[in-house]
């Protein structure tokens, strides 16, 4: 059901859950998780996710818009020049 793409999107999601989960659970300042709330962890761990949300959305552009699969135009071959027979 989820081919290439959708499988690289999954990944990068998984990301997010993974720094959610090592950083995340400790600024949350309650439960035995929180070591103490860091202020500049935060900011560093919401550009990480907007930087993945960014590349899954890239991942979700349709086909049209990937350069590789665009269609190439191959410019015509051009015919070998004749060789000289030897006798």
């Amino acid at each position: 059901m989820v081919r290439e793409r959708g499988l690289v999107n999954m990944a990068i999601v998984g990301n997010i859950v993974t720094a959610w989960s090592w950083f995340g659970v400790n600024m949350l300042e309650i439960g035995l998780h929180s070591y103490g709330f860091m202020a500049s962890a935060f900011i560093w761990l919401m550009i990480f996710v907007g930087i993945q949300i960014a590349m899954v959305g890239l991942g979700l552009l349709p086909r049209q818009y990937w350069r590789s699969f665009r269609k190439t135009v191959q410019a015509p071959r051009r015919p070998a020049p004749p060789t000289a027979a030897r006798a």
